[in-house]
């Protein structure tokens, strides 16, 4: 059966309003870190130093950018017709579950499908390919036509039109997520997404259990212009955190995450040494707590880098000079007993390995935390767990 004109207009809404939340959480970001006011708000540029200053070229691209964006999404809107005969070689045996998330919080994900008792063989990655195989033959053919009406409908009524275009590089995995929900209302959606674009639209759809794991900290300060709609299970690693996806959400059922701490940690041991966990807006702090550690510590100090913050290369040369080891891998980590940030979330996966955790924020200088008598019992048993190592 065809979309009637009722389901296109509001599957049309549903997204629209979905990328307008998105403009907003973007300039919430722009405001948090402080960037230039002409700063565009599209996070992929964000996070890239050669969009820092906006200038001429940097708009030239963006043009570029957005023109690129949207013929790519029309192109593989006729490519469809094609994939309805590949889909003849090979399909999925039945409905199949969904997972939306990232390769990198793949293993938080199947945690919760363990926890909530679920079969791990009847949920399937939301990727591309695997949608395409997923959802109806007719839905890949009205593709094209929903991607056109939709186009028409951002034109008409947005006042970011370009904006708008950049995030199309979604929305082929946005429409095909829909319309398989849509077509599939029995069906259990996993995602680690707390109030991004797929969180958003598949709260305000009728998927019969909609499951959302936190995977970090949640900023209940954002004003989002359009509501977003319920949560059947919500996965919380801290009871704390659930008046904050109450702001957004309606909430039905929550639980504590148990972590399966294989997953988390290196199989090498590390448990006599420090893990700096570090973040590019807060490391002068970390150069101090680095420098006061190895003065006053004999004890491994490890240090990661945040993987997608920008640093100023001098501070971070100079931070890294305290450390024992540089810690790259970004899956697993060191199964250090005393774990250091300015407040990473990574916090609580600690905490399920009985390690302890101390967050510079807490303090008002780093001082202060040398100065702490339960940072100092803490460093006591740290030193102790060095000594049974020996």
């Amino acid at each position: 059966m065809f979309f009637t004109i009722k389901k296109i207009d509001v599957l049309t809404q549903v997204i629209y309003n979905a990328f307008i939340n998105e403009i907003e959480l973007e300039k919430h970001i722009i405001e948090k870190f402080s960037k230039p006011l002409r700063f565009i708000p599209y996070k992929v540029l964000q996070f890239s130093s050669i969009f820092l200053k906006p200038n001429f070229f940097y708009f030239a691209l963006l043009y570029a950018l957005c023109f690129f964006v949207v013929l790519l999404q029309f192109v593989i809107g006729i490519l469809f017709f094609g994939f309805i005969l590949i889909r003849l070689i090979s399909l999925p045996k039945g409905q199949k579950n969904l997972i939306i998330t990232s390769k990198s919080h793949m293993d938080i994900v199947r945690d919760s499908i363990s926890q909530l008792n679920l079969s791990q063989n009847l949920f399937i990655n939301a990727s591309n390919i695997n949608l395409i195989f997923l959802v109806k033959k007719n839905r890949l053919i009205k593709y094209f036509f929903f991607l056109t009406g939709f186009t028409k409908y951002i034109i008409l009524n947005s006042e970011s039109v370009f904006v708008l275009f950049l995030n199309y590089t979604d929305i082929l995995k946005l429409y095909l997520i829909s319309v398989y929900i849509i077509d599939n209302p029995k069906v259990i959606v996993v995602t680690e997404d707390h109030y991004q674009r797929f969180a958003f639209i598949v709260s305000n759809l009728e998927c019969s259990n909609f499951v959302i794991v936190q995977h970090g900290y949640i900023d209940n300060s954002i004003k989002f212009p359009s509501k977003f709609g319920k949560i059947d299970n919500l996965m919380l690693r801290d009871v704390q955190f659930i008046k904050s996806f109450e702001v957004y959400y309606k909430v039905n059922n929550y639980s504590i995450l148990a972590r399966n701490t294989s997953s988390i940690f290196s199989s090498e041991n590390l448990r006599a040494s420090c893990f700096l966990a570090s973040s590019s807006p807060f490391i002068d702090s970390e150069i101090k707590f680095a420098q006061f550690f190895k003065n006053k510590f004999n004890i491994k100090l490890i240090v990661k880098q945040h993987p997608r913050h920008v640093y100023n290369h001098e501070k971070l040369k100079i931070l890294l000079s305290f450390a024992d080891e540089k810690w790259v891998d970004d899956v697993h980590f060191p199964n250090s007993c005393l774990f250091i940030s300015h407040g990473s979330f990574l916090e609580f996966e600690y905490k399920s390995a009985a390690s302890f955790t101390f967050k510079l924020s807490d303090y008002f200088c780093v001082e202060e935390l040398f100065e702490d008598p339960l940072f100092n019992d803490a460093m006591i048993l740290v030193k102790n767990e060095q000594n049974r190592n020996i």
